[in-house]
């Protein structure tokens, strides 16, 4: 459900800088630039790669209130980035903006909505501390399937960045499960969602 969240969000963002007028590529630059630097000011790990935020999580160095304070401000942040890029700039060269690649902030949002689930269970259902790092994981599975919709590449990838066989079918489970729910509900892939506006950018272009 969070990854049908998070496709539906990234399209919404690019559909409202298109709604504003006056919105040209110095004003999309600009609003992503200062969301970045004040980001950077109070909350600089919501910022970059996120394995820094990875290394906190599996450590237990952040509470469950800073973690989904994380999650949000990470999502929010994610959606004015990405957003911000005209989609005439895949096509035509024509326009740009800022837009932020989607791979790995949706791998670090995975894992804060794992940890999210397992901190609460922790905290309100007497779950053992030590299976954190594993919804950490199972998270990133998840999340990553039901956006891209790749359960193979979600298993494969997380196999190798956790380097155990003994994770495989707890993330085959999940990957395939945010697979049948995602499609379930009707959600589109993000590449393919983003592939057919781009085609039909282009076609309007050159209709013009």
């Amino acid at each position: 459900v969070s990854g049908v969240f998070y496709n539906w969000g990234m399209l919404k963002a690019q559909e409202l800088y298109r709604k504003i007028p006056f919105m040209k590529e110095t004003g999309r630059l600009l609003i992503a630039f200062l969301t970045a630097g004040v980001l950077g000011i109070v909350m600089p790990w919501v910022l970059g790669s996120g394995s820094g935020l990875i290394v906190s999580l599996t450590q237990g160095e952040m509470v469950l209130g800073m973690v989904v304070l994380t999650l949000v401000m990470k999502f929010l942040f994610s959606a004015v980035s990405f957003g911000s890029g005209a989609l005439g700039a895949v096509c035509r060269g024509t326009e740009s903006g800022a837009p932020g690649g989607i791979f790995f902030p949706l791998l670090i949002l995975g894992a804060l909505i794992g940890a999210v689930f397992a901190m609460a269970g922790v905290e309100f259902f007497g779950l053992a501390p030590v299976y954190v790092n594993n919804f950490v994981l199972l998270g990133m599975t998840g999340f990553f399937t039901a956006i891209v919709r790749a359960p193979l590449t979600g298993i494969i990838l997380l196999f190798e960045m956790s380097g155990s066989i003994s994770q495989m079918l707890s993330l085959s489970i999940v990957s395939v499960t945010a697979y049948i729910v995602a499609t379930l509900m009707r959600s589109e892939p993000i590449y393919d969602s983003l592939l057919k506006r781009i085609l039909k950018a282009d076609t309007i272009v050159h209709d013009k």
